[in-house]
């Protein structure tokens, strides 16, 4: 323990003490040469003097590491302290609770919130493993997130972090080759000698970190369908939840920017099939309206034309959902779009047919975007609906977007596909009746 005033490293003033784990104590701190916030980590006492060194080379080689990184939900490392009272590692300071705090304060949480903060992990572990060399975390877990008050979540404690050669090689963060992680988070291969390390160990924990968010138990207790202990949850996240945490590596999500898809469209089956609940109605009461028609010729007349016309964007809907060739699939959305200019349909239909081989190419991005800015100002008349079709193309600009080859490396391709997602989310995050606007807000940055 430190006590408060105390002055670390002839720099760091202590002003107040802020969390405590099983490896270190937490401190707010002044910098008496900045004067600015940083949160000051006292390690737990490491016994002898050779594991002290060991300790210092583990956080040393975390430092370089964290250095090299930037993604707003990575807090910096900016100095290491090793004095008489201990050692000392000062960080961003990070406003809020960690995931952990917030479920034993408040138990299992919203769907909605979980799924937005899987979202949001996702993109920083995304960028994590894209990088050159590849960054596997290999922590995941509620304790190692943190939740600001405006619902952005950071990443903390890359104390286990590696980094993978191009050969496959893991180079440790922690100065050994010890097989860590948490149980119950962990991967099965993670604990095993010469399992593979790699993204997919990482989708796991992460997997198993919304596991326990939406049901307040523990992994290690064993990862069952949600919906055996929440039924309210949608089926749609109990899959994803369960592919992403299989015990076969093989069967999990490939990458997170797959999962994170996978997560923003766990509850598109409902919706699919309320659209066709609905679709089937509007037919029945067109029927309906028909033969009542028959009673008064003029106004059956306008009710058979409305009725003819609604029969004609089925046909073509339903020709663009058997089609097996792209194009053909276009030029019917284009026939049931020129229909139903309102309707987005249409467009949800080609973004879902553009996303199956992972890649929006940019002759995709011309096709689509033509025909929606024909039918534009139609589509804006609705305002809830435009707002739900700019959020799903948001969406594929995010994580799919393609550039041609070899003009971007991965960072650039992530900036790229960011800016190409920007604007769509913003006109999604303005629509007050959106139920996903919160998200959209997220997506806009």
């Amino acid at each position: 323990m430190v006590a408060e005033g105390t002055l670390v490293g002839g720099r760091y003033r202590i002003l107040t003490q802020v969390g405590i784990g099983g490896m270190s104590t937490v401190y707010l701190a002044m910098d008496a040469s900045l004067n600015r916030r940083w949160a000051v980590k006292q390690m737990r006492d490491a016994g002898s003097a050779e594991r002290r060194d060991v300790m210092l080379r583990s956080l040393t080689v975390e430092s370089e590491m964290i250095a090299r990184l930037d993604h707003p939900a990575i807090p910096r490392i900016v100095d290491l302290v090793d004095d008489d009272a201990g050692v000392f590692v000062v960080m961003d300071f990070v406003e809020g609770q960690t995931l952990r705090t917030l479920l034993e304060r408040e138990g299992p949480q919203d769907e909605a919130l979980v799924v937005d903060w899987g979202i949001q992990l996702c993109d920083v572990l995304d960028y994590l493993h894209r990088r050159t060399p590849m960054v596997v975390f290999r922590d995941m877990k509620p304790s190692n997130v943190m939740l600001t008050p405006d619902g952005m979540v950071k990443l903390i404690d890359f104390g286990i972090a590696i980094e993978q050669g191009e050969t496959g090689e893991n180079r440790d963060g922690i100065g050994d080759g010890r097989r860590l992680g948490t149980p119950g988070y962990g991967a099965p291969e993670q604990f095993e000698p010469g399992g593979v390390l790699d993204a997919r160990v990482d989708i796991h924990a992460l997997g198993a970190t919304l596991f326990q968010l939406l049901t307040g138990v523990h992994p290690r207790e064993g990862i069952v369908p949600v919906r055996r202990i929440r039924p309210e949850l949608s089926t749609g996240l109990e899959y994803v939840i369960a592919k992403a945490t299989s015990p076969d590596p093989q069967r999990r999500y490939a990458s997170c920017a797959e999962f994170a898809y996978a997560l923003g469209h766990c509850r598109d089956g409902e919706r699919s099939r309320r659209r066709t609940l609905l679709r089937r109605w509007r037919i029945f009461a067109g029927t309906a309206a028909a033969s009542v028609a028959c009673l008064a010729l003029s106004a059956g007349s306008l009710l058979a034309a409305g009725h003819e016309r609604n029969g004609d964007y089925t046909h073509w809907m339903r020709q663009a959902e058997q089609a097996s060739a792209d194009p053909v699939a276009e030029q019917a959305c284009r026939r049931a779009a020129e229909i139903l200019p309102g309707s987005i349909e249409p467009y949800r239909h080609l973004i879902d047919r553009y996303t199956a081989d992972g890649v929006f190419s940019q002759a995709e991005e011309a096709t689509y975007t033509a025909l929606l800015n024909r039918h534009a100002d139609a589509l804006r008349s609705d305002r809830t609906a435009w707002a739900q079709l700019c959020f799903d193309t948001g969406r594929l600009y995010w994580y799919y977007y393609a550039v041609e080859p070899n003009d971007a490396d991965a960072e650039g391709l992530r900036m790229a596909r960011i800016r190409a997602a920007a604007p769509w989310m913003r006109d999604a995050a303005e629509t007050e009746t959106f139920e996903e606007t919160a998200l959209a807000g997220i997506y806009a940055g």
